[in-house]
């Protein structure tokens, strides 16, 4: 920077200013005093000094006094690049007498309170330096036109600073005194340069700050003749340290004693201290040449803190010393190229750690680490010499691992370092006495590498990598390489290793700690090739050699695995292509064991192994593969797990590159009575077991591809003879258990046949002492991944009198959907038609004790059809079932009574349903009239006349709690939304009853009806004892019909005393038992015609009794005949007309009854549905 601030131009600045200053006190003494004091003075000097600095320049005050003195304030000189000087004031006294012998004699110069200021607002080239020190040397000395002589020269209170982008320095409280005499012969200059008590240092940078106080007292001497002296000495104590290592020294004593006959030659003596952390003793001197300077470095003593220096190295502990003696070093600095060179470089350098730790290392013991130069040279042009290194340390722990005898030598011998090029040996050694990891030890680690060459270039022709354990196992890798392998390498390789005094193999997140017995590992290795540059598109082939032999040994964990006489031989073949990529692999793996076994729980005995890789382009995870398996003998729990002759094979081949694999694996003769010894809660198992199972096909790319159509075809069979299981949870024995399943897949379709048989199942704790005999037997197809055909299926349990089979098909099935969705009524809806029939058949007798309590004899059985159907016209599907119930002489007792007797007969029953996703909500079931009966005309007319009974069902006879019911007869059917009785008939309360029974559905109404007649019945039984009847009094005859309708809507919850229509017409009732009916419709006795009809029954006899309930009301009307006394009249007589039910005074009791009646309404919806919907939610509901 040429505006800068440079010795020469400070000098010029400060002459400047005396010799004007000077000139305007002879000008004054012949001019006006007014005139020194003038403006115009002042900016004359401003304008030369400015001159003369290169840059702005003010006074704030500028007194001239004829006498020679000269005072200013507020003095600002502003050079550009950031500079900046600033003087609270100053004073000069000069010899105005001494200007008329053409010399310069200033008596003193006092400068009071000076600033220096450096900001970087402006950058140096790097070409300014050189061109700087060009220009110095050009100007020559600086000789004035007069002699100049400064007899006091003093400087109070400097401070100085500057500001750098990453920190600042700052510095204040220093004073100089000096004295300066420039003539034509020469310069004398005395001074001496010191610091007050309120000198400070402050520096920052980096996140770093430190305080310092500063104790300097320098002093130098500089005669006519060119000769010089220089003594310091400074001493900084630290006040604060921010950011430093906690071993930073807070005391820095630094001496110096310098001395030549001229500034071009010198010797100088430098000693440094600092709180027993460093001892610095360091000579060096220097000639001027041509072109340059010659120096030399001879220190006598240096001794450094490890600890101090560890801290710069972000170590977090490293308590030691380091010694450096017997170094010698003569070198030239270049004026020109500012290059330097150093020769002849000797050292010898000892540091001895007492104890070490960083973040990933620890040296608890400490080492010893020596460092030796001989003749080593540093030049432009060429760097030769020898370096040796040697670390020991006892231990050292880093990673889990704890090294202990550790020694690592390093020589180098630098035949010639020319420009970029870098040729000659380096030989590396690394011994430890033991490694261990956790309580894995392997004693005597040796590595050794050598390389000849080129090193800057990476040409090697030679390189050697050895290493060995104890002479155990020993590795060698040599070969060539050029550029560092990039260009060209050629390395082989082998090792053996006896693998039985390596004692066991350290554990790793795949592999489990194993001890070794006996074994021996050779390998060979060999790679040639190139790596390309940056090691990218490389070309290279290389070839591995593995064989483990006779080896013997276990596992050191609680899953113990133990091999016996275990040999392996792999090969591998291949090559790198582009960036490091491998390809054209070929590998073969050849293994075998006389014995594996595992935790004493499976053995096998001999195991062999087959496999083989091919492999062009393993980026692509292409690749072709095979496996072969084979077991003569496997035995768990040291049982053997095959008879005559049983085996277990396996062979698998895949190849990625046409992505198809093809695998099978066989298992002939296993014995199940390995197994009883399993952790499980099977036990005592026995059987002999049979599989196969293989693949051919498409591999998968993920789980996620694994659906159907399978991208293969399959096949498995296995089969079990003679199986006995004993299960401890719950208590299950489980004997003579056959098995024979085969199962495929061949594209869309697949098949499945097969069945278990069970001989015997027996469990007190599920099913007491009933001995079960179950089996399952299937035969079924898959079609085109659609439709499921089930031939037969087939559950069958002779011993508890249970059988029921299953065939038909299923259309539509779509298995990746029922996977994702689960299967549902929406999924049968959307997806499947389906036909089905069922055969259900059960055996009742004392095999049912495990099911009931009740004694039964008998049988019943169930066929019915089920059939989901989507015609083809674009309608609604429908759900349709339709079937039989059969019951053959059953009868029922409980606790010694027989509560029904032999029960028989038929029942068929049809149900057709549309299905659909939404309800239908077009039709809205109608209010039930309350101004017009539900049937007005033709109550009968939906009913069958009675006579023509088939009798589809009989019984003896049925107990109901108090009511026996005797010689039952009952024509039962139910067909689509209608369910009823066509004709019944049995003899009951010693009487008989015949009628019919009916459940439809008539639009949005269910309709119930039904009609009895009935004579001879005695109610004795059922009417409270208090009521006083007698046995004639209690009979009665007549008939009844009653007609039920409830509306659809789910909202209404009760039934609604308008949907009920009835008629009872007796016959035959006795007095007091109508008068008793009175009462009930009147018990607060408020009715006239009711009071009037219980007065007539004094006098006359009923012969014929009405009660009718119609549109809410009730009506009941008498036929009565007078006693012959009184005419014997008949009379027809009503007592109660139309009156609302729901203003009776028994209502209460009425509702309560139809309430019970309610719970009809669930019964009658699922008859009289005709349709099903899923809801929003998924729910099926009936409509």
């Amino acid at each position: 920077m040429r505006n800068s601030w440079t010795p020469k131009k400070i000098v010029a600045s400060f002459l400047a200013v005396l010799a004007i200053c000077a000139l305007l006190l002879v000008g004054g003494a012949l001019a006006v005093k007014s005139l020194l004091t003038s403006t115009a003075a002042k900016t004359m000097v401003e304008k030369a000094i400015a001159k003369a600095a290169g840059g702005d320049v003010s006074f704030g005050s500028l007194i001239i006094d004829p006498s020679g003195k000269i005072s200013g304030s507020d003095v600002s000189i502003s050079p550009p690049g950031g500079q900046r000087l600033t003087i609270e004031k100053f004073d000069v006294d000069i010899d105005l007498s001494k200007i008329l012998e053409w010399k310069l004699l200033v008596r003193s110069v006092t400068i009071t309170k000076p600033v220096v200021t450096l900001t970087p607002t402006t950058v140096t080239n790097k070409g300014e330096g050189v061109v700087e020190a060009s220009d110095q040397k050009s100007g020559g000395a600086f000789i004035p036109p007069i002699p100049i002589e400064i007899e006091n020269f003093k400087v109070e209170g400097l401070s100085f600073g500057q500001i750098k982008k990453d920190g600042a320095l700052f510095l204040r409280g220093i004073s100089l005194l000096s004295s300066l005499k420039i003539t034509s012969s020469g310069v004398w200059l005395k001074a001496s340069l010191t610091t007050d008590k309120t000198a400070r240092v402050l520096i920052s940078e980096k996140g770093r700050e430190a305080g310092l106080l500063p104790k300097v007292k320098i002093s130098i001497s500089l005669n006519g003749d060119g000769s010089w002296k220089l003594k310091s000495d400074i001493n900084l104590l630290a006040q604060t340290l921010r950011g430093f290592h906690e071993n930073t020294p807070r005391n820095f004593a630094i001496t110096a004693s310098a001395n030549g006959k001229n500034i071009s030659d010198g010797k100088a003596v430098l000693k440094i201290s600092a709180n027993k952390k460093a001892d610095i003793n360091l000579f060096t001197s220097w000639a001027k040449k041509e072109n340059g300077w010659k120096f030399k470095i001879n220190p006598s003593g240096l001794t450094l803190d490890t600890g101090w220096l560890a801290g710069f190295a972000g170590i977090i502990n490293a308590e030691g010393k380091l010694n450096v003696g017997n170094f010698s070093a003569t070198g030239f600095y270049d004026t020109k190229t500012g290059a330097i060179s150093a020769t002849n470089i000797t050292a010898e350098a000892n540091a001895l750690i007492a104890e070490l730790e960083t973040y990933d290392i620890k040296i608890p013991q400490g080492g010893k680490i020596k460092l030796k130069l001989n003749n080593l040279s540093l030049t432009p042009e060429k760097v030769e010499g020898v370096a040796m290194v040697e670390v020991f340390t006892p231990q050292l722990i880093t990673a889990g691992f704890e090294f202990d005898g550790i020694l690592l030598k390093a020589d180098a011998d630098i035949r010639n370092v020319i420009g970029d090029t870098v040729t000659g040996s380096a030989d590396v050694t690394l011994t430890a006495d033991s490694t261990a990891v956790g309580d894995f030890t392997v004693p005597h680690i040796r590595l050794a590498a050598s390389a000849n060459g080129d090193f800057t270039a990476g040409d090697f022709t030679k390189a050697k990598v050895e290493a060995s354990i104890k002479d155990n196992a020993t590795a060698l890798f040599e070969g060539s390489l050029k550029n560092l392998g990039r260009d060209s390498f050629n390395i082989t390789g082998t090792a053996h290793a006896d693998l039985s005094r390596l004692i066991k193999i350290p554990p790793s997140d795949m592999l489990a700690p194993v001890k070794i017995n006996s074994g021996e590992l050779n390998l060979e290795f060999g790679a040639k090739g190139k790596a390309g540059e940056a090691w990218k598109n490389g070309d290279a082939n290389f070839n591995i050699t593995a064989e483990v032999s006779n080896t013997s040994g276990e596992t050191i964990d609680k899953t113990k695995v133990i091999f016996d006489s275990a040999s392996a031989k792999a090969k591998v073949t291949g090559a790198l292509k582009g960036n490091l990529n491998l390809a054209d692999i070929v590998a073969s793996l050849d293994l075998s064991a006389k014995k594996l076994a595992v935790s004493d729980i499976v053995s096998t005995t001999p195991l062999t192994i087959h496999a083989t890789l091919n492999s062009p382009k393993p980026e692509n995870q292409k690749f072709a593969a095979t496996a072969k398996v084979s077991a003569e003998s496997i035995n768990l729990y040291d049982a053997p797990a095959q008879k005559n002759g049983g085996s277990l094979f396996a062979d698998i081949s895949v190849n990625t590159e046409a992505d198809n694999f093809k695998a099978t694996v066989t298992g002939s003769n296993l014995d199940l009575a390995t197994f009883k010894n399993l952790p499980s809660k099977i036990k005592n198992a026995n059987g002999i077991l049979s599989f196969r199972v293989s693949g051919a096909g498409k591999i998968p790319k993920s789980p996620a591809d694994i659906k159907y159509p399978l991208p293969f075809d399959a096949s498995a069979s296995i089969k079990l003879a003679d199986g006995i299981f004993t299960v401890t949870e719950p208590a299950v024995a489980i004997s003579g258990v056959s098995l024979d399943i085969k199962a495929s897949t061949l594209g869309n379709d697949a098949n499945l046949k097969g069945g278990v048989w069970v001989k015997q199942l027996v469990s007190e704790e599920l099913f007491g002492p009933t001995t079960l005999d179950p089996s399952v037997e299937i035969d079924a197809s898959l079609e085109n991944g659609k439709k499921l055909h089930i031939d037969w299926f087939l559950m069958d349990t002779p011993e508890l009198g249970f059988v029921n089979s299953l065939d038909g098909y299923i259309d539509g099935i779509d298995i990746d959907k029922a996977i994702a969705s689960g299967i549902s009524a929406r999924y049968v809806y959307d997806y499947l038609t389906f036909n089905l029939t069922n055969y259900f058949y059960i055996a009742l007798d004392d095999r049912q004790k495990l099911l009931t309590k009740m004694d039964m004899q008998g049988d019943t059985s169930l066929e019915f059809s089920l059939a989901a159907e989507k015609p083809e016209d674009g309608s609604a599907k429908t759900l349709r079932i339709k079937g039989e119930a059969e019951f053959n002489h059953i009868t029922i007792g409980r606790d010694g009574e027989t509560i029904v007797s032999d029960l028989s007969g038929k029942t068929p029953f049809t149900k057709t349903l549309t299905f659909g996703r939404i309800k239908d909500n077009t039709s809205k079931a109608p209010a039930i009239a309350r101004n017009k009966s539900v049937r007005e005309t033709s109550f009968f007319e939906s009913i069958r006349k009675t006579g023509g009974a088939q009798k589809s069902v009989t019984a003896k006879f049925v107990k109901a709690g108090p009511v026996t019911l005797n010689e039952i007869l009952l024509d039962f059917y139910f067909k689509e939304s209608r369910l009823g009785i066509d004709y019944f008939k049995t003899d009951i309360l010693g009487g008989g009853l015949t009628g019919s029974f009916q459940v439809k559905r008539d639009g949005e109404l269910y309709i119930l009806k039904t009609a009895e007649n009935f004579a001879g019945l005695n109610l004795r039984h059922l009417i409270k004892k208090e009521l006083g009847l007698t046995e004639k009094e209690s009979e009665v005859d007549g008939s009844l019909s009653i007609e039920i309708s409830f509306e659809g809507d789910d909202n209404v919850k009760e039934i609604d005393i308008y949907g009920i229509n009835a008629f009872l017409s007796l016959s035959r009732i006795g007095t007091k038992a109508i008068d008793r009916l009175l009462k009930f419709f009147d018990p607060k006795e408020s009715s006239p015609a009711v009071a009037s009809a219980r007065t007539v029954l004094k006098f006359a006899k009923p012969s014929k009794v009405d009660i009718a309930i119609k549109r809410g009301n009730l009506s009941v009307s008498m036929d009565l005949e007078y006693a012959p006394l009184l005419g014997g009249v008949k009379v027809k007589m009503p007592i109660i007309k139309r009156a609302p039910i729901n203003s009776l005074a028994n209502f209460s009791a009425i509702k309560k009854q139809l309430a019970k009646l309610s719970a009809l309404k669930t019964a009658m919806r699922a008859v009289g549905a005709t349709h099903m919907f899923i809801d929003e939610d998924g729910a099926v509901k009936l409509q």
